[in-house]
């Protein structure tokens, strides 16, 4: 008993000794004179102290008179005031006399909803980490500075927990409840549904309203993987690429072993014509570890970009060898089917089944919507082949291989629309899909009726081909127009 006793009060005393050794790091806010009515500043320095103590890795004191750090250092002499206006050596100097081996200088300013912040992290006098913040919290027209505030300051202490601080070690502390110290908004206390109202308009292609709720559901749940590629998804839809990336790359940051996440702020950058964000994105996390399956998805995906198919097949190849999970072998079956190599799309896409893939709405319209830009340049490819193969064979009826190349184009139209029955199709798009099914449909049938005029060479045979694939083409820009509907476009 004696033993145990000691043996708890020895794991007690360490647990305090822990406690108390966490590293200081003293928070500074630069405030901006204002020259109008309106205050620039958005002051986040007590509510990053507080997302800190939270995090456990270290322990904050806030510039201020007030803080028990601060006083304890004017009451024995070691520091006489806090300078005002001070330039960042006058405050690592007053970090040394705290003994504050970190130091944090931050500032968050506002012109209308247009947000500019910046923190810069010093230790022992040097400055090992910066980041910016560029995306405000907007209700109405006009930024919602308490849960900006709360956002910022939430985003930073979980970057600084995984970059800067990831070698250390912690406990959250114990805060006492007491009033917040900025007013909780309905933002970050979003209301029971946020993210089902995003994800219904979302679906529903209201994207700003999508965008607003979404950002609301992320607020009260930042580490949810799935509300953040969501709100990804809703500004990318909304013509807003640069701003889906910046959130894509900022939610990778927080949960760098999230797949979909990379690869959301990877499309957006390619959505807005950013191939070369996207690569040096990628680049750099392959620097670090060249087997990062997620990295070589994207990697992937970059080499579609530049029509690199057997690149991209190879990175996806090296992606599952690695981690062989449902979404890779839907990336995979998708480069394939642009190869046109079908039954290996099909045994991908069969696979992907197998292992399992995310039945959460967001993941499945992102998965249909990639297929989706897929299957129309499948069908547009496959379509150009038939009317120039109904021209060739018109213009020169003597060709000897007519008859195999038109066979080709059957099997080769009858295995994509083999693939696209294979699709997993949300809701909201089973009307635009339903109308490529039957556009393809209608192109098989022109194949078909262009295999029958090189054998019985009947005039009737080839106008009926050829009308077949006009239908065709009209039905399929019909689902593409019914598609753009259904995303809000």
């Amino acid at each position: 008993m004696r033993r145990a006793l000691l043996a708890c009060l020895l794991l007690a005393t360490g647990a305090v000794a822990f406690a108390q050794g966490r590293p200081l790091v003293l928070i500074y806010q630069v405030r901006l004179a204002s020259f109008s009515e309106v205050d620039p500043n958005l002051i986040v320095d007590v509510a990053l102290a507080n997302a800190l103590r939270e995090v456990g890795k270290v322990k904050p004191v806030v510039w201020s008179l007030d803080d028990p750090v601060v006083a304890e250092a004017r009451r024995t002499g070691r520091l006489r005031d806090l300078p005002k206006n001070p330039n960042p050596g006058e405050v690592l100097r007053v970090a040394e006399a705290l003994n504050t081996r970190y130091v944090a200088i931050v500032s968050v300013t506002h012109v209308g909803g247009l947000l500019d912040g910046t923190v810069d992290l010093y230790r022992d006098g040097r400055k090992v980490w910066s980041d910016t913040a560029n995306t405000a919290i907007v209700r109405d027209g006009e930024i919602d500075k308490e849960s900006t505030i709360l956002s910022v300051a939430q985003t930073w202490a979980s970057k600084m927990n995984i970059e800067p601080f990831r070698d250390l070690v912690g406990t959250p502390d114990d805060i006492t409840p007491g009033p917040p110290l900025v007013r909780l908004h309905p933002t970050q206390d979003a209301p029971p549904g946020a993210f089902e109202l995003g994800m219904a308009a979302l679906e529903a292609g209201r994207l700003v309203d999508a965008i607003v709720h979404l950002r609301d559901a992320v607020d009260s749940q930042p580490f949810d993987p799935v509300r953040r590629k969501a709100l990804v998804e809703a500004l990318r839809l909304a013509g807003h690429p640069y701003l889906a990336a910046e959130e894509g790359e900022r939610a990778a940051e927080l949960m760098p072993s999230d797949a979909g996440l990379l690869s959301a702020a990877a499309a957006a950058w390619l959505a807005g014509g950013q191939v070369e964000r996207a690569y040096n994105l990628v680049s750099r996390i392959l620097a670090r570890d060249e087997q990062n399956a997620p990295a070589l998805c994207v990697l992937a995906d970059l080499h579609v970009a530049r029509l690199e198919f057997s690149e991209a097949l190879e990175a996806l190849d090296k992606a599952l060898a690695v981690r062989a999970d449902g979404e890779t072998y839907f990336r995979r079956s998708q480069v394939y089917a642009l190869s046109e190599d079908f039954a290996a799309a099909a045994r991908d896409m069969s696979r992907a089944a197998e292992v399992g893939l995310s039945q959460e709405p967001p993941d499945r319209l992102r998965r249909y919507r990639q297929l989706a830009s897929v299957l129309d340049q499948v069908f547009e490819s496959l379509a150009l082949r038939t009317r120039n193969l109904l021209r060739e064979a018109r213009a020169t009826p003597g060709e000897e291989s007519l008859g195999n190349r038109a066979l080709l184009l059957v099997n080769s139209v009858r295995s994509f629309q083999t693939y696209l029955d294979q699709a997993d199709v949300p809701d909201p798009h089973k009307r635009s899909h339903d109308e490529r099914a039957l556009a393809v449909n209608l192109l098989l049938q022109s194949a078909l009726g262009i295999q029958r005029y090189v054998q019985d060479r009947s005039p009737e045979t080839a106008a009926d081909a050829d009308l077949l694939q006009v239908e065709a083409m009209r039905e399929h820009a019909v689902a593409r127009q019914l598609f753009r509907t259904e995303v809000g476009r």
